[in-house]
């Protein structure tokens, strides 16, 4: 093969394949999976095991240091050693949510929180969230208010049969 580039000829060669290439290339297949995530090779590993040899004196030298007066040492201290968290923990004022009746009494307390400026809005968003997933993994349409939720684990076919007793009374022709 031949490349013309600015009016040279230079001659390219194809690659030579050694075996362990054909080989390489044989065994990747689609689908099979190759380095597992995490694995590190022998030379990864064996530097972070010579490295962690020295990490407490290397770190004790980067305080002194920030300490002292470096910004650089002090800068990569409070990027690396103690970084900003990316979130805080929200605590809330708000008794134990148990049942669907808990779960709206809490969502009008984070709300009444945030409108008085005790929480942040991306914070009472996220609580507000978590409570919705809640109210919705106990989204039950029926005529109570979640009180009898202790009866349910009592006997399950006699709270259905008073509750559709209520739907059918309150359809006022007795059929559903």
């Amino acid at each position: 093969m031949a490349d013309e580039r600015q009016g040279v000829l230079i001659e390219l060669e194809p690659p030579t394949l050694t075996p362990e290439v054909l080989a390489a290339i044989r065994d990747a297949k689609p689908g099979k999976p190759g380095r597992k995530y995490g694995a590190r090779n022998k030379r990864k590993r064996a530097m972070e095991e010579y490295m962690a040899k020295f990490a407490p004196e290397v770190l004790e030298t980067l305080v002194a240091r920030a300490i002292a007066g470096d910004h650089v040492c002090l800068a990569l201290y409070m990027e690396r050693v103690y970084p900003k968290p990316s979130r805080v923990a929200v605590q809330i004022e708000a008794p134990a949510v148990k049942t669907p009746a808990d779960a709206r009494e809490a969502m009008a307390r984070v709300i009444q929180q945030a409108m008085a400026g005790e929480l942040a809005g991306d914070e009472a968003a996220d609580v507000m969230e978590m409570l919705k997933v809640f109210l919705a993994a106990h989204n039950i349409n029926t005529l109570s208010d979640g009180a009898d939720a202790a009866a349910v684990m009592e006997d399950p076919r006699k709270v259905f049969a008073e509750r559709l007793a209520r739907i059918r009374a309150t359809k006022g022709d007795g059929a559903l």
